[in-house]
């Protein structure tokens, strides 16, 4: 029980240790350029948004799995960024509000079909398991140690997840939109973050990625990556949430200014059985 609890909940003061070679060697291999990050992020949102308009039939499933990818990195980022702040937080508590949230938009707005339900309902399931045990982990840690910072990173780390996935359930609920006539506006939504985000790069450079900053990998990487080192690509500076931040809030306001691109799934109209009526020929 208590070395399940270790694996619950990570603390800044127990935080597992990795050979720095491995690790350097290991992230040298998953670095990414930045304009090359930028091309594979911002190039999935387009393809998504382009599917989406040209087959209806898809529901805008290509531009949820887009967003829901990126939205679960995103995810990851803030509990890192939690983490390093407050010295406390839960990883699978992040994403799992953040997915459970904009999914549960996609399906009250898009899709209310038996699959949809389906796929929701297990996501509902898994995202209850993960928020108790994490209140079990903040609670035991708080117990364990006598400090509240495990209250506060999880409040933090639900709250900002929440937010994450609402914004992101809007924003896929825009670039699924069907037709080929908002397909003009989903564009310019995605190139103008680019462009956001390229003059935000030039006027105020961003950090280099912890996950990439070989020199100090020892020290940096077990205070973003737990229990193990993240497998994924990384740009050189800056994270996916600082590239996707611009596209949520663009997202927010489209959704705002032109309600028109927000689908509403059709309410559900209960079907009612006509009244037998007797044929005259047994009369």
């Amino acid at each position: 029980m208590r070395s399940w609890k270790r694996e619950a909940s990570f603390s800044s003061s127990q935080l597992p240790r990795f050979p720095s070679n491995r690790l350097a060697i290991l992230l040298a291999r998953m670095i990414l350029p930045n304009i090359a990050f930028d091309l594979l992020l911002f190039g999935l949102l387009l393809a998504g948004a382009a599917v989406d308009s040209a087959f209806p039939i898809t529901h805008g499933v290509a531009s949820l799995l887009v967003v829901g990818g990126a939205t679960y990195w995103a995810a990851q980022e803030i509990s890192e960024w939690v983490l390093r702040r407050i010295g406390w937080t839960q990883e699978p508590l992040a994403t799992s509000a953040a997915l459970c949230a904009g999914g549960f938009l996609y399906f009250l707005l898009r899709n209310q079909s038996d699959f949809a339900l389906l796929a929701l309902s297990i996501g509902l399931m898994m995202g209850a398991l993960m928020l108790s045990i994490s209140i079990i982990a903040a609670f035991g840690s708080v117990l364990r140690e006598g400090r509240f910072a495990a209250i506060s990173g999880w409040i933090f780390t639900a709250g900002l997840g929440a937010c994450l996935g609402v914004t992101a359930g809007v924003l896929a609920l825009i670039l699924g939109a069907s037709g080929t006539a908002n397909l003009g506006a989903k564009i310019a939504a995605i190139v103008g973050a680019l462009v956001i985000w390229k003059l935000r790069e030039k006027l105020s450079p961003p950090e280099a990625n912890p996950h990439f900053t070989t020199k100090n990998a020892q020290s940096v990487a077990p205070a973003v990556a737990a229990p193990h080192a993240r497998v994924a690509l990384f740009p050189q500076r800056g994270t996916l949430l600082d590239r996707f931040v611009p596209l949520l809030i663009l997202g927010a306001i489209f959704s705002f200014a032109a309600r028109d691109l927000l689908p509403v799934a059709p309410p559900a109209t209960p079907v009612i059985a006509a009244p037998q009526t007797e044929n005259p020929a047994e009369n």
